[in-house]
């Protein structure tokens, strides 16, 4: 450390792509000649940083130097959040050295994929990393060509052998939309809102041989609302802070501060998919809060189902209700093992405790206590066709129509040349979104088109 005599003291600050200097200056009464250097380091030698003329007569009494790297990355994994980890990666100045994404699905392009190519990415689409349980050597090497310093897997529906995961020099680092270690596997979202949990969240942890069960690299959680669905929960938290928070654990790596914290198997949990059909379908024969729960987990995909009158119906913007029971029409529910009401509102479920759901706006300000709590359903979806739950058994005619005008027609017009940019396919009244394969994260990029 450099001492004088000094009347005056400034902290400063300089920044480039490659590292931050923070340092004090004082100001001599001897005017001696400045360094022109401050400092050369291994690997960013000679930074050559000119001190300002404007700062003469100043000497360095304290220096601190932060040094990251750029790291090379290989981004493994699908879907618009993906692309957007990517975007802001690249933005932070780390250099995208390959992206490894699924293939084309109902001839659409995965959004990672397309956005990865406008850049001149080296992209390739994976259609399998392993053959019975072998991993596929060409494959691999294919991906050990990219050279990646880190692997980074921001959603990745594919399994990725251990030889890929520990190959980088950092490893590899992935998001979970849970707070791990509860809501382990694939429908993390669902299970948190279908066991009640008041907490909802994401962890981005480093990868291991296990499911989900690598250490922790960063954690952030949100309050879970009475009716929060899955899609509330992704697309006002989990989505963009995610985004946000991929992008920060790649600068704790980059810059060696990355924790790695065990997780603790007390507390742990594992659910299974939701894919299948049989364990999507509503279990009446339980509370009503708990019926309400199931239901929200599962909107908007895949969508809990039941049978009215004996057909088949998926239930959508379930809502605690509060009110007394309605005047309506009443209908079967299940198989003979419940009853429901369709009303003005939308189709009441009725608990086994007695209590009811309602498809309805009814939207209460924090979870009532037991005795007070009912179901609505807003909107069901019969043989493909999304309809509000009350005009359910109306006929055709009789049903409330939208009449547009000419302004709103065109903006119809305008949204469905959006869709079947997106999609690929002809857009009409009749089309069924998730049937043409289309998911939440179509609805995500819609949005950003339209805004």
């Amino acid at each position: 450390m450099l001492r004088a005599r000094s009347y005056f003291v400034s902290r400063r600050q300089f920044t480039t792509s490659q590292f931050s200097v923070h340092f004090t200056l004082v100001q001599s009464e001897s005017r001696v000649a400045l360094l022109t250097h401050w400092i050369s380091l291994d690997p960013l030698a000679n930074l050559g940083v000119q001190v300002p003329a404007s700062l003469a007569g100043f000497y360095c009494e304290q220096i601190s130097i932060n040094v990251w790297n750029k790291l090379r990355i290989a981004l493994i994994g699908q879907s618009t959040f993906a692309a957007e980890v990517y975007k802001l990666l690249k933005k932070d100045g780390h250099k995208i050295v390959g992206v490894f994404t699924i293939p084309d699905k109902n001839n659409r392009e995965d959004p990672l994929a397309t956005t990865a190519s406008a850049d001149d990415t080296p992209v390739y689409k994976v259609k399998a990393w392993r053959k019975a349980g072998t991993p596929l050597q060409d494959v691999i090497d294919s991906y050990k060509e990219v050279g990646a310093d880190l692997n980074v897997l921001p959603f990745c529906s594919q399994f990725i052998p251990m030889d890929v995961i520990n190959f980088p020099k950092h490893k590899s680092i992935c998001y979970h939309p849970s707070l791990l270690p509860k809501h382990r596997g694939v429908s993390a979202i669902s299970w948190t809102l279908i066991s009640g949990d008041k907490e909802a969240g994401f962890s981005v942890f480093w990868a291991d041989d296990g499911l989900d069960t690598g250490p922790i690299l960063l954690q952030k959680s949100c309050s879970v609302e009475s009716n929060d669905t899955v899609d509330t929960l992704y697309n006002k938290f989990l989505y963009p802070e995610g985004i946000l928070s991929m992008a920060e654990a790649v600068d704790k790596v980059s810059k060696g501060t990355a924790p790695r914290i065990p997780q603790i198997e007390k507390g742990a949990s594992y659910e299974p998919s939701l894919g299948k059909k049989e364990l999507q379908m509503v279990n009446l024969l339980q509370p009503a809060l708990n019926i309400h729960n199931f239901i929200r987990g599962l909107d908007s995909a895949p969508g809990a189902w039941t049978l009215v009158n004996n057909q088949e119906v998926k239930l959508f913007g379930s809502s605690l209700w509060s009110e007394s029971e309605p005047q309506g029409q009443p209908v079967e529910i299940g198989e003979n093992t419940g009853r429901g009401i369709i009303h003005d509102k939308g189709l009441l479920l009725i608990g086994s405790d007695g209590k009811m759901l309602a498809n309805a706006l009814v939207v209460l300000s924090s979870t009532p206590e037991d005795g007070e709590i009912e179901v609505n359903i807003q909107r069901i979806q019969v043989e493909g066709k999304m309809i509000q739950a009350s005009n359910y058994g109306k006929a055709e005619k009789s049903r409330e129509s939208l009449q547009l005008t000419d302004e709103e027609k065109s903006i119809v017009s305008a949204l469905n040349q959006i869709w079947t940019g997106i999609l690929n396919i002809e857009i009409n009244k009749q089309t069924d979104f998730f049937s043409t394969g289309a998911g939440s994260m179509d609805i995500v990029r819609y949005i950003f088109f339209i805004i």
